[in-house]
């Protein structure tokens, strides 16, 4: 594993559960458990602020990709 992809486990691991969803799937990585188990406990509720959230994120990454 290369350094970077330790600093990136690292700053999953601190993560919210919703913010450390979004980093494994950015990086290619597999969520923790414990995030995963939170996230399926709240799944309903988190479905319409996850989808607002993610949709912003991708225009801020969109907006720093012109």
């Amino acid at each position: 594993m290369t350094h970077a992809t330790d600093n990136i486990q690292a700053l999953i691991a601190v993560s919210a559960p919703r913010q450390a969803r979004i980093l494994c799937r950015r990086y290619g990585l597999p969520l923790p458990a414990r995030h995963a188990s939170w996230l399926a406990d709240h799944e309903l509720e988190l479905d319409a602020d996850e989808l607002r959230h993610e949709r912003e994120e991708s225009a801020i990454l969109n907006t720093k990709r012109l």
